[in-house]
């Protein structure tokens, strides 16, 4: 499981809680850019994992070009923490750039990915961009609306996507989606 930010670890926090308490699931958290840096709260010391492992990406700047550059930082990072760890899945969430990082390195690695919140629309921001492009390189899609669902199937071709999977603390403790 791979989380970015305060932001993206609210909306998978439930589910590394179920998952933690699984005696067949070995749950690895890998946590990057904003967890790690103090300007945003130093947020990776709240997460709640027994195996937690940390990438140094974030550079100090919100530029168009520091972005991309931090993009290859985490992608130098992660594909050496996903080649140690071989994971059976790796578990992405939502729209934030730095999800870029261990999306690709995942797929170089040939690691199946698990995508949550893929469909969502944000208009007039990358975040669409970068949503979109983590649904197309994602093998398993965990949409929260029936709609982001059907917006799912008609990009990835995926007729098998259901809002019943979403990935929230209603379906984990009560089977029915968000």
């Amino acid at each position: 499981m791979v989380t970015s930010s305060r932001a993206d670890y609210a909306h998978l926090r439930w589910l590394l809680h179920y998952l933690a308490n699984k005696p067949d699931v070995a749950l690895e958290v890998v946590a990057l850019g904003p967890h790690l840096s103090p300007v945003f709260g130093h947020t990776g010391k709240d997460i709640t994992a027994s195996r937690v492992t940390t990438v140094e990406c974030l550079l100090d700047s919100d530029s168009d070009l520091v972005m991309a550059k931090t993009v290859g930082l985490a992608t130098l990072g992660v594909a050496d923490v996903l080649a140690r760890l071989q994971p059976d899945i790796l578990l992405i969430i939502a729209d934030r750039y730095e999800m870029l990082a261990p999306a690709m390195a995942a797929l170089a690695l040939r690691i199946p990915i698990a995508h949550v919140e893929g469909g969502e629309i944000t208009v007039g921001a990358i975040d669409d961009a970068v949503r979109n492009a983590l649904t197309k390189v994602s093998h398993l899609h965990f949409a929260c609306t029936r709609r982001a669902a059907e917006r799912i199937a008609e990009m990835a071709k995926s007729p098998g996507v259901s809002p019943s999977a979403a990935v929230c603390r209603s379906t984990i403790f009560a089977e029915r989606s968000c």
